[in-house]
This record gives structure tokens, sequence and C-alpha cells, in this order.
């Protein structure tokens, strides 16, 4: 009696899998990846080595790197009307590795093959972090077909744990590969909730300033790109999200560390970042901008710019009048910003600095701050009340203001004073009345 060998069907499914990928790879992979497949397919291990799982990380790495994915797509394709469909990847691993008809399959083949290779690299070689390094790079090495490219380092950002330093550092890098994916295929939109977590990220992660401000740096890029090719509104919501994170990292530069370029060059990353700001419809808080030392050394190497800076910060529109009359062609030149512009924005905080000393204000009172013809007053109170700046009402018959709440331009020791008198005061109110409540239902 012979003995039979019990197959298991789960190896087995891996080993079709494992064929079929590198099957696909020999045919779209370009020259070094067929070689690399061939050698893997060939290769004297079983399929649950991790020395046969590596060379098929590394045939896909060099497919990833050398082919144009939709191309390659277009050519498997024309190559399956030429064979018979049991001889082909789709064919061969159809309900494992692709989908339905064959056309889908061919498209969607690579992210199938991707599938396989990083399960290979789970169960066989524990995600190898310097396997996974390399795939992943492979997989951005190009920027066409980015949104493949994105969902592949997905595969692979998912598949890698960050419970180990080790892990962290892999997924930091994956990340940062992502992140340029995302702006080369314009998909950007598909990375925000993600941005979002990556304070958090780095918190867990034990990053230092040096790659914290790398991917700050990175993120920026990518919303700024996408900002530049919406329309309003997202364009001011992804232009404020960019300035945030450009913000970032100019808090995280190590200035102790630094070389004396890149003291320079974070000099004109920052003086960027607060025209930026200045350029943004919907900014009017600046003050947050002189806490950070990078922009505080704009007062020596960029003098302009850091006057114009502490206009916009709490002085008035008098103050930028003078300054462009001074400074004209530095504002249109070599800032290039609107001189309109600027009278507007400027308009809007003045007035908020007058709701802020006076609560009743009078419409001629308002036009000679503003410099404008009382006529106008309205409109601009109404503007003022439209961006947040201030809380106030109109009174046409008497012609004057009430302002009600005026944002502070300026939050300093100052503001704060007088809100904590304002919640010790609360506090003492609410004391006094759980109190009386508390000697009600005694008496009850």
């Amino acid at each position: 009696m012979v003995a039979t060998r019990d197959v298991n069907p789960r190896e087995e499914l891996r080993a079709a899998e494992f064929a079929a990928a590198c099957e696909w790879l020999c045919e779209n992979g370009g020259d070094e990846a067929a070689a690399l497949a061939k050698q893997a397919k060939e290769h004297a291990s079983s399929v649950g080595s991790k020395e046969k799982t590596l060379m098929l990380a590394d045939a896909l790495g060099a497919a990833l790197r050398t082919i144009q994915i939709e191309t390659a797509a277009d050519a498997g394709e024309a190559g399956a009307a030429q064979k018979d469909a049991t001889a082909t990847v789709a064919a061969n691993a159809a309900a494992v590795l692709l989908g339905n008809s064959v056309a889908k399959q061919r498209k969607t083949s690579l992210e199938g093959v991707a599938q396989v290779a990083m399960s290979a690299l789970n169960t066989y070689a524990q995600m190898d972090q310097e396997a996974v390094r390399k795939l992943s790079a492979n997989v951005s090495a190009r920027k066409e077909d980015g949104a493949i490219r994105l969902r592949i380092n997905s595969l692979l950002y998912n598949a890698v744990s960050d419970e180990t330093p080790e892990g962290a550092a892999v997924r930091y890098e994956i990340l940062m590969n992502m992140v340029r994916s995302a702006k080369d295929c314009g998909r950007v939109p598909i990375m925000r909730p993600v941005f979002l977590k990556v304070d958090g990220f780095m918190q867990k992660w034990n990053l230092d300033l040096a790659k914290r401000k790398a991917l700050f740096e990175e993120i920026a890029d990518a919303l700024r790109s996408h900002a530049a090719n919406a329309r309003k509104p997202v364009k001011d919501e992804y232009q404020e999200l960019a300035l945030e994170f450009s913000t970032k990292a100019l808090v995280a530069f190590d200035a102790e560390k630094a070389s004396d370029t890149d003291q320079q060059t974070e000099q004109e990353k920052a003086a960027s970042a607060v025209l930026g700001a200045i350029m943004l419809e919907s900014r009017f808080r600046f003050d947050e901008w002189l806490e950070i030392e990078a922009v505080r050394k704009l007062e020596s190497s960029h003098p302009h710019l850091w006057e114009l800076l502490n206009i916009f910060v709490c002085k008035i529109i008098d103050d930028y009048i003078k300054f462009a009359e001074e400074h004209g062609d530095y504002l249109q030149n070599t800032l290039h910003l609107d001189h309109e512009y600027c009278l507007t924005k400027m308009r809007l905080l003045t007035f908020t600095s007058l709701g802020i000393q006076c609560q009743e204000l009078s419409y001629g009172d308002v036009a000679k701050a503003l410099r404008v013809e009382a006529a106008e007053v309205e409109d601009w109170i109404i503007q003022a009340i439209s961006c947040g700046l201030v809380d106030a009402k109109l009174d046409q018959i008497q012609e004057k203001v009430i302002v009600n709440r005026a944002t502070h331009r300026v939050f300093s020791k100052e503001q704060w004073q007088p809100l904590s008198a304002r919640i010790n005061a609360w506090k003492v109110n609410l004391d006094d009345l759980l109190d009386v409540l508390h000697r009600r239902s005694q008496m009850s």
C-alpha cells in the first residue's frame, strides 16, 4: 500500500499565487524583473522559504522601478488575444489574484502581484524591514501611475507594525513615499485624514526634529500642490492647511544643529511662509508667527518683511499706508503683493482694533479710522462681521455701530488676565449655585 502525502490546501493556493505572480512579472515586468522572477520561480527552495519570498519582492520592485504600469497592462491585454487564456496569469490564479474579465484582470494584475508578495513577506519573511524599505522606494520611483503606486504603498504601510522602533522607522519612510505619490497623482484629499493624525504618529514613533520637519514639509508641499489646481472654497481650505504644516515645519527646525547654509535656507522658508499667511484671504491672526524663532530672525535677514508682519499683527491702516509709501517697490516687485488687497485686510483689522477699544462707534469715527467715505462704512462693518472678526449691530438711524465682541489681534498676558478674572467669577457663581441646590436637597 502506497503512502499518500497530505496536501495543505492553503499552501497549495499560495504556491499557485506565487507561480502566477512570477508569470506576470516575466511577461510584463521588464527584463530585470523577468530575470528575477524566473530565478524565484525556479529556485530549489519551497514557496514558503524566506529566500524565495525576497526574490519575488526584488522582482516586483524591479518592475515598479522600470515599467509604466498602464502600458504594461495594455501590453498584457494584447498578448492575451494571441494566447490561450489558460496560459496567462489571469487564468492561472484568476479567483485569487485578479477578478472577472481578462481585461479587468490585466489592469489590476500588478496590484494582485503586490498582494501576493506582501502576503509572502508577512507569512514567510516577517515583513523583513530592508526588503519592505526597498520595495516601497521602488513603488515610488516613478511618478506615472501614481494612484496604483499609492495603493500598493498603502498595502505595505498597513502590513508593517509600528509597535517597535524599527517598525516605526519603516512606517515613517513608507508614509513619506505615500505623500509624494499622492501629490504626483492628484490624490491628496485621500491622504488628508492621515495628515490630520500625523502629530499622533510622530509622538508614537518618537521621531526626532529633523524627521518631523521633513514630513511636515512634504505634507505642506502636497497640500499646496492640490490647492494650486483647486477652486474656491477648496483652494482656501487647502492653502490654510498647507500653511499650518509649513508652520509646524518651521517650529521643528533645530537651529543649534544647523549649518550656516541651512540657517539661510530656513530664513527663506520662513519668509515664504509669512508671505503666504499675509496673502491668505481667510487669515487675520498673525501674532503666533512672532513666537517662531525662524520668523523672529527675519528682523535681521528680511527687515522690511518683518516690519510688514508687525503691521499686520497689531497696527492700523495708517501704519500700512506709510509703509507702502516708503516701500512700494518692495511690495510690488519683491513680494508681489497687491496693494488694494492689503488695504482691504488692514481696514478689516483696523476696525477689529476699534471694536476692542470701544463698544459704540459712530459712522464718522469708523470712516476716519478706515480712511473711507461715510457711505462705505456699513459695507466694511458687514464684511468684518462676515469674516468673524466682530459681532456687531448697526444702528442706521443714529448712524452708529454697537460692538458686542471683537477678536483680539494679539492674545498676550494682558488679554489673559481679564479672561482669567471672568472665569474665576463664573466659578464663584457656580459654587454658590451648587451650595444653594445642596441645601435645598437636604431640606426636602
